[in-house]
Order: structure tokens, then sequence, then C-alpha cells
């Protein structure tokens, strides 16, 4: 073995560690885009009327009359941190606090089933289970707040410390509402429902988390493919288009075109709202790319559900190990690049020494 095929083979071990580290980063980076949950609602902070319990009741019966299985509200007060107390044992641990009324599935998919018409049940997350009883197994435990006794129906796995619980005192407000999302764009936005019922507000959500950590998780297939079809094209151009290598390079970069349009295909989708209803409506996108960076600012800012906050955690690490691959495969190419290049030159400078 010659020694530049000496050098060459010691340079690509050299290389194996962070091609690994690449592919377990890119590995990491989509498991946590797949934990990145689509939000069941849309959440509306209100302002201006700020709906008792006895007015949510009234709400809820008029929606069930209209008979609108397409959508769905669900109403939520936040207390704040507040103490919980076992009363068998006299422990108590602090917590996250709601009261929530209406389809309880529309703040979290997991409460689905409960709370809905149960005044004296509510749900825990797992470490304020265990602050309290000493185990997460929790159903049907009894606990104090604010001097009422409530039954665990059941301990959530949520990263929050949280406590939900449906409403008893018809004097409280609700100042959020979540508004179930619709399979298709017909029939009345967000906006116009709340409108019917004399409620309005910001309407703020999270799917833009979802899309930023796909484009992110995009940039390493789409430098890698882009390697792959510069390798390619240089291998075909060594060869005329009568000879079977060309055709066989040929195939390669069609293959190479078609799973790149495929990836496209599946994976990027243009909602109905970001299509202009009239091509000649030139002020669209400005207005709708400032929807869309008001609606960010907005979700930052404003308080978020459990589900909102997994879901920020989950693009953030979806986000550093896609841009982990990214630039450990640009630092293996580069380096790769160089290796090949300054073997081609020494072997240029033995062949002029000779002569």
């Amino acid at each position: 073995m010659s020694g530049n095929s000496r050098t060459f083979l010691k340079d690509w071990r050299k290389r194996l560690l962070p091609a690994v580290f690449a592919l377990i980063f890119y590995g990491a980076a989509v498991f946590f885009f797949c934990q990145i949950q689509r939000e069941p609602s849309v959440t509306v902070f209100l302002s201006g009327f700020f709906p008792d319990g006895d007015q949510v009741e009234d709400i809820l019966k008029s929606m069930e009359k209209t008979e609108q299985q397409d959508r769905g509200l669900c109403f939520f007060r936040e207390g704040g941190m507040e103490t919980l107390e076992d009363p068998e044992y006299g422990r108590s641990t602090s917590a996250m606090t709601g009261e929530i009324v209406g389809d309880v599935s529309l703040y979290d998919w997991r409460l689905a089933g409960l709370l809905s018409q149960d005044r004296q049940g509510c749900v825990l997350d797992r470490v304020s289970a265990v602050k309290l009883f000493g185990t997460e197994e929790a159903e049907g435990r009894w606990l104090r707040f604010q001097g009422k006794e409530y039954q665990v129906r059941k301990v959530l796995p949520w990263k929050q410390r949280m406590f939900l619980t449906a409403s008893k005192d018809s004097t409280n407000t609700y100042d959020r509402v979540f508004v179930k999302r619709r399979d298709s764009e017909m029939g009345k936005t967000t906006e116009q429902l709340l409108m019917g019922y004399g409620l309005s507000g910001t309407a703020v959500e999270g799917g833009f988390l979802r899309g930023t950590a796909l484009m992110a998780l995009l940039l390493f297939p789409a430098v890698a493919g882009w390697v792959l079809w510069k390798t390619a094209r240089m291998e075909q151009k060594k060869y005329s288009f009568r000879q079977g290598d060309y055709w066989i390079w040929t195939g390669a970069l069609l293959l190479l075109a078609v799973t790149g349009i495929m990836i496209l295909w599946n994976t990027i989708r243009i909602p109905g709202d970001w299509i202009p209803s009239r091509w000649s409506d030139f002020t669209f996108w400005s207005e709708r790319f400032f929807d869309a960076a008001d609606n960010i600012r907005w979700f930052l800012m404003l308080p978020k559900t459990v589900l909102q906050t997994e879901n920020i955690v989950f693009c953030i690490k979806s986000l550093f190990f896609s841009l982990g691959a990214f630039f450990l495969f640009i630092v293996i190419q580069k380096k790769i690049c160089y290796t090949v290049h300054s073997m081609y030159f020494s072997g240029e400078k033995k062949k002029e020494n000779a002569v």
C-alpha cells in the first residue's frame, strides 16, 4: 500500500468518531422532533369581557344546542402558585393551580374523559403527587386546596408542577379559552366563533415550533444530498454518454433528485391561510408575515399550557442536535476535501522532483 493511501485511510479513521457523533446527533434530533405534539386547540387570551362560572355554563349549553360537532370550547382560569395539603398525614407542597370547564381535552389531550362534569376530582403531576403522598400511584387519594377537599382522578407525567380542577365557585372569572382546531378551513374562524358569544381576545398558537424544528431537521440531509449530487455529477463528467458508467451515474443523479422531491413533498405543507384568495393582493404576504411574527411574540410572552411548555423544550433540543449534526458534517466534509487536496499536490510535487 502506498504512503498516500495509508495517509488517506488514517485520516478516515480519525474522522470516523465525528461521523458517528453526527449520526447520533441527528438521531436525537429526529427523536425530539417526534415528541413535539400538535396542539389540539387555539389558545385565546380574553380581553374586555371575562365570563364567570354561570356565563360559561350558558355558553357551553348554547354551543351544544347548535350541534357544532367540529368545534369545542374549554375555559380556563390560572390561579398561580398555591399550597396543596395531604389531610391524612399533613404533608404539603406548592404547585401551579388552575380551574377548567368545558372540553378539557382541548387543554391537553391527556385530560380526555377527566373533570368535564366532575366537581370533586382533580388532576396532579407526578412530582407533586410524590411530594404529597410519597408515591406516583395517588389515584383515589384526597388532598386539600383552599379549604376544600378534592380526590385525585389521575396523575399525569407533566414536566411542570400543575394542579387542575373543575370550578365550584360561579363567581370566578375565566381569562383564557381554548377553541378546538378545525380539520378544514371551511366554516367560522376562531374570532368569528367567539364573537357569536360576546367574547374577544388575542389568539395564539405554537404550530411554528414544529415548523422551525422541521426546517433545522432538513439541513443535515440537504447538505448530505448536495455533496452526493456534486460527487455523482463529477463522476458523470468523466465518461461520455456512450459508456455504461455515464448512465449509471445519471441514474444515481435521478435517484437523488427523486428522493429529494419526495422528502420535500411529504414534509412541507403550505397552510390554507397562507394562500391568497386573490393573487393581485400584493399586501397579503407582508400582512401574513407580520401576523406570524406577532403570533410568535405573543406566544413567547403570554402564559403557556403544560403541553406548550413541553413542545418548547422538545423544539430547543431538536434544534440543538440538528444544528450539531449539520456543523459536524460540514467539519468532516471540509477536512476530507483538505486531505484529498493535500494528497493531490504532494503527489504532484513528487513528480516534479523526480523530473
